[in-house]
């Protein structure tokens, strides 16, 4: 009989590939778990304790897009598909946050010293958000701009979602690939199933980086 699983995370990572399981589980389960932002914000905007983040012992992690699990399930095997159900994403806290960040995104180089391919970097600027769940908008004032107030609908997605990688690999939270990955797939909301395929055993289901919008 299916069973459903309260995930407490006690460690978060910021990478795809063989992390030691938090929790195995049987095909048919369900798992409730909660996460931090892309930034390791929780619910209470405290951010993660050192001993909540995970650590190498030969390089140093990108603190980005914190990981729940992994999540292993039973009888999965390299060349299997884990068809992942997502039933509910709520958001539980009032505000969230959205930034320009130079170099990343904006139609520009990827780093610094590389060609500009349009334009130069948009400066780097945070906004914050209030969100509004009972008419679920995000709102957000701006003080400098002639528009003053933007409503935007809330549509909550996980933005990064995976399993363990192909030939061993391992992958920053920060980028997507066949595994999964950080996608920011507007499509991987409540009521989407989602297949990834299965590389190692147990599958190693990873997910974090939830979007309000």
């Amino acid at each position: 009989m299916a069973k459903t699983h309260r995930l407490e995370p006690t460690v978060f990572h910021y990478t795809y590939g063989p992390n030691e399981p938090a929790i195995t589980v049987r095909p048919g389960d369900t798992v409730v778990t909660k996460t931090v932002d892309a930034s390791g914000l929780d619910e209470n905007l405290k951010p993660l304790p050192r001993s909540m983040k995970a650590r190498s012992s030969v390089t140093r992690y990108y603190e980005g897009n914190p990981l729940v699990g992994p999540i292993a399930v039973e009888g999965a095997e390299p060349g299997d598909a884990l068809a992942v159900h997502i039933k509910k994403i709520s958001l539980n806290r009032p505000t969230a946050w959205s930034s320009f960040i130079p170099h990343f995104g904006g139609f520009t180089g990827e780093g610094p010293g590389r060609e500009l391919l349009l334009h130069r970097p948009l400066p780097g600027r945070r906004f914050e958000w209030r969100l509004d769940r009972r008419r679920n908008v995000g709102v957000l004032k701006l003080a400098r701009s002639k528009v003053k107030r933007v409503e935007v609908p809330l549509h909550p997605f996980l933005g990064s979602i995976g399993v363990a990688p192909r030939f061993g690999r391992v992958e920053t939270a920060l980028t997507p690939g066949e595994y999964g990955g950080n996608m920011d797939c507007v499509e991987t909301r409540a009521g989407a199933t989602l297949y990834l395929p299965v590389s190692v055993k147990g599958g190693l289901l990873q997910f974090g980086d939830i979007h309000g919008a």
